[in-house]
Order: C-alpha cells, then sequence, then structure tokens
C-alpha cells in the first residue's frame, strides 16, 4: 500500500514540474523541502526529534546531497535536453539496477526471480516512454542520476532500520533543503516571489510529492527492501499515460498497452518471490 501511495504522488509530480516553469531550480527545491521538512517534524512525536547520531547526520546530509537533490537537478537537466521520453527510457533501468545492486550490497547473490522481474518492469517502461533520440549530454545526466537514485536507496536502508521511517524521512528533507538553499545562493540570481500558480505547485510538491510520499517510501522500503521496491518505478509513467489517457491528452496504442502488462506483470511475479520465500522458510 506505502509503494503505491508513493508512485501515485510522484506520478502527478510533472504537472506540479510544469508550473513552475521559469522559476530559480534551486529556490523552489529548497522551499519544496523546507515545507516537507516543517510538515514532517510536526508530526513527529517529541521524544523522536531528537538529533541522529553524527554518523548518521553526515551520511544523510550526503545522501540527500546526491542522491535526492542531485538527481532531480540532473533528471531535469536530462529532460531539457533531450525530452522525457529517453530519459523515462533510461530511468525505466532503475529496478535492474537496484536488483543488482540490493543483494550485492548485502554480500548476497541477485536472484534469478528478481533480475528477471526487474528487466520486465525495465522494458516495460522503456516501452511505455516510447524511446528517442539520446545526445551524450542528456544521457550521460540521466544515467548519473539513475545512478544516484539507485545508490541512494541501497544506503539508506541501514539509517532505516536504526533511526525509522518518520525521522529519516524528516531529517532527510531537512538536509535537502539545506542543500538547495545553499545551491540556490551560489547559483541563483536573487531571491523572487513565486507566482500563485508556482506557489501552489511548491505547496503540492512538498506536501504530497515530498512528505507523504517520502514518508510512504520509508515505510515502503523498510517493508519490501530496495530491489522489490524499486518494481514499484514501472508504475509511474503507467500512472503518467492512465492520467493523460483520462484527460484527453493521449490515446492507448498497441506499444504502450503491452508496456503497461510488462510492467503490471514484472511487478506481480517479483513481489510473487517474497511469498514463495517465506512458505520455504516455514
Amino acid at each position: 500500500m506505502f509503494a503505491l501511495v508513493d508512485v501515485l504522488f510522484v506520478g502527478t509530480s510533472f504537472v506540479a514540474f510544469a508550473e513552475l516553469g521559469a522559476y530559480p531550480t534551486a529556490t523552489g527545491q529548497a522551499m519544496r523541502y523546507a515545507l516537507a521538512a516543517a510538515v514532517l517534524f510536526l508530526a513527529l512525536p517529541s521524544k523522536a526529534r531528537r538529533l541522529p547520531s553524527s554518523r548518521d547526520a553526515v551520511s544523510m546530509l550526503l545522501l540527500s546531497a546526491g542522491g535526492v537533490v542531485g538527481s532531480n537537478v540532473l533528471m531535469v537537466a536530462a529532460v531539457r535536453e533531450v525530452g522525457p521520453a529517453p530519459v523515462g527510457m533510461i530511468a525505466g533501468c532503475l529496478p535492474v539496477v537496484l536488483a543488482l545492486l540490493a543483494p550485492l550490497s548485502e554480500r548476497r547473490r541477485p536472484s534469478r526471480r528478481s533480475l528477471a522481474a526487474a528487466l520486465l518492469v525495465s522494458v516495460g517502461v522503456a516501452t511505455v516512454s516510447g524511446g528517442g533520440a539520446l545526445s551524450l549530454m542528456g544521457a550521460g545526466a540521466a544515467v548519473a542520476a539513475l545512478l544516484l537514485q539507485a545508490g541512494f536507496m541501497v544506503a539508506i536502508g541501514g539509517i532505516l532500520g536504526r533511526m525509522g521511517a518518520h525521522r529519516v524521512a524528516a531529517w532527510t528533507c531537512l538536509a535537502a533543503a539545506l542543500v538547495s538553499a545553499a545551491a540556490a545562493a551560489l547559483f541563483d540570481h536573487g531571491f523572487a516571489l513565486p507566482a500563485r500558480g508556482e506557489a501552489l505547485a511548491i505547496v503540492y510538491l512538498g506536501l504530497f510529492v515530498t512528505a507523504a510520499a517520502f514518508l510512504c517510501w520509508s515505510f515502503a522500503v523498510l517493508a519490501l527492501g530496495a530491489a522489490r521496491m524499486g518494481l514499484f518505478v514501472g508504475a509511474v509513467p503507467l500512472l503518467a499515460l492512465v492520467s493523460a489517457v483520462a484527460l484527453g491528452h493521449d490515446a492507448v496504442s498497441v506499444s504502450a498497452a503491452s508496456g503497461c502488462v510488462a510492467i503490471v506483470a514484472g511487478v506481480v511475479y517479483g513481489l510473487g518471490g517474497e511469498h514463495e520465500t517465506a512458505r520455504r522458510r516455514s
């Protein structure tokens, strides 16, 4: 359930990002993450607001700088360079990368079932995205964003186990806000109040796409692990396609429909391995 809610919010983020238009990227991100952090800290029990250990604080700051802020900036740059379809095709490789990295980080061999499910989801994402022409710069930015996201999802697992999902979500958003604010001070030329539509987009991104989605994502990673959670990445382009069709902006093609079937089949097959493992252990 948490994984589905997470991808639902992430799938709606593209509309909000479109509303931001030419508003300074780092400033908007700083406001978004600061709002999310404030909401998450207010919802934390008072005993859980204690400072993390110095080790976890440094880890979250570094992971937020790369896996949250850095990956977002690189993804935006890639989309501006080559468009969303080729970037979506590269981003669709995330389940395969996680199916490899997650067990290797625990010194385990990747399971054939996880790899097969991840490959099926990735093929489905590529089919739905449609592909397109790539440039060296666009492909490089997209691949770098992909690797940063995968590294973040794998590395954050240990901190989640020590601190819990809610605390990690709150402190990571605060770290991302600080990193974004520093980037805004360096690269954005002055501060300008967002227009009404931009402000609404920042509020939506902060409350739902960041605070609610990050909290759901943290609980999902704790419950499923990074590799299985990565399978749900495929639901993002699927939801985007469904939204476009529902709003009359697009029609369902045979290739898009087959891609959706592959995504659903990969997720179901990958999650089924968890129940088989549980039965074998019992």
